[in-house]
């Protein structure tokens, strides 16, 4: 091509296949672009995954189920947890998750659907807090599980990186969940869906699928599950203070400035802490004992 002369570039999957990225990273297709310099470019494409509906139809009576521990699939065993069975991840590559526990015997299956989904990063790095993404389990060995196709999202502390994983203090929470993919999904009168609330290492997510709809006569509930509110602190004589509420940042300190979307606790002594974070900014606490910023 002529120096300066643009071209546009198409990248076409063939069936089966789905486009997922450039060699340089770029995700825009169509793309152009202006030949100031040889070019070399080639397109990255995965395998489509086909969503299988091997759970079954399911009815929840009234009462209340928990995803993550209990078990409505008919023939289905599983010592971690339930139909939504969860796990911390401490390391990943293009292809595989090596998770803090090696699941269970019927736990895990090869062709399982899971989300991979970055819960909280710590103060200084959180980019990549939100990002999640379905996969599909081609195998696993121990704590090792093989993706069907590459992941296309990073998890780690920076915007391009999977560092920094784990169960400890400022690592990035990220958690593998299963996705059941029930037939059909009846909630009767007085039975409520739910799941673990959010402990600080993993927890507060509700995934499911139901391919021919859900009928739904109960409730779904998750409302006060996600980022906690933050605690109150009184020492041996009598003094301290209210931590500011939990965010995608990590759990605060005492101090009535707020923690990203957790609210402001309060320094003077007996004081309540902050409201956990949802999307926005928390509020600043109070001066007075017995003050607390809200979510």
């Amino acid at each position: 091509a002529t120096a300066g002369a643009t071209l546009t570039l198409t990248a076409t999957p063939a069936s089966g296949q789905r486009f997922v990225s450039w060699s340089d990273n770029s995700t825009t297709n169509p793309r152009t672009i202006t030949m100031n310099a040889a070019v070399t470019l080639a397109a990255n494409f995965a395998l489509v995954q086909v969503v299988p509906i091997g759970d079954g139809a399911v009815t929840f009576g009234a009462g209340s189920m928990n995803l993550n521990t209990d078990t409505r699939i008919a023939g289905r065993s599983c010592a971690d947890g339930g139909d939504g069975v969860n796990y911390s991840v401490t390391a990943l590559t293009a292809t595989t998750a090596t998770l803090f526990n090696a699941p269970s015997t019927g736990c895990l299956a090869v062709n399982d659907e899971v989300v991979l989904i970055n819960l909280q990063g710590n103060p200084t790095n959180y980019s990549n807090v939100g990002n999640y993404e379905l996969l599909r389990v081609q195998s696993i060995a121990g704590n090792v599980i093989t993706f069907a196709a590459p992941k296309t999202k990073f998890y780690g502390d920076a915007a391009g990186n999977d560092n920094n994983l784990g169960v400890n203090a400022y690592n990035q929470r990220v958690m593998l969940q299963r996705v059941p993919n029930y037939q059909r999904v009846v909630l009767s009168s007085g039975a409520v869906l739910t799941a673990n609330p959010w402990n600080g290492v993993k927890g507060g997510v509700l995934f499911f699928r139901a391919a021919q709809g859900i009928s739904n006569s109960g409730v779904i509930r998750m409302s006060g599950l996600g980022y906690r509110g933050g605690v109150t602190t009184i020492n041996a004589s009598g003094a301290g203070g209210g931590y500011q509420g939990e965010s995608y940042g990590g759990v605060g300190v005492i101090a009535s400035n707020n923690n990203l979307s957790g609210g402001g606790g309060c320094a003077s002594n007996r004081s309540t802490g902050g409201g956990g974070g949802f999307g926005t900014a928390g509020s600043v606490g109070g001066a007075a004992g017995g003050c607390g910023g809200a979510a």
